[in-house]
C-alpha cells in the first residue's frame, strides 16, 4: 500500500488532496493523508470522494467531490491552476 498523496497545491498554505472513487471512506483511504500530515503538520488536509456527506476526521475535510463539481468550485481551481503552471 502506498503512502502517498494524489496533488499538492501551495498557493496560501499549503494543502494536500486525495480522490477517492469511492462512496464509503474508512482508516486505509486516509492513510496516505495521515503520512502526509506528519513531514507537514502545517498542511490543510482534504479528501474528495463519491459520497454524499461532508465530514472532518483529525484534521482531514472529507468532502463530497459531485457536490464540488456541481458548485463549479472543482473547475475553477484547476483553470487557476492550469494558468499559474503556464507562468
Amino acid at each position: 500500500m502506498s503512502n502517498e498523496v494524489d496533488f499538492v497545491y501551495g498557493e496560501k498554505g499549503l494543502h494536500a488532496f486525495e480522490i477517492k472513487r469511492s462512496a464509503n471512506i474508512n482508516q486505509k483511504s486516509l492513510r496516505g493523508l495521515r503520512a502526509f500530515q506528519k513531514d507537514y503538520p502545517e498542511a490543510k488536509l482534504h479528501l474528495l470522494y463519491l459520497g454524499t456527506h461532508r465530514e472532518y476526521h483529525q484534521r482531514i475535510n472529507i468532502i463530497p467531490f459531485l457536490g464540488l463539481l456541481q458548485a463549479g468550485i472543482i473547475k475553477i481551481f484547476f483553470y487557476q491552476l492550469a494558468r499559474r503552471a503556464k507562468s
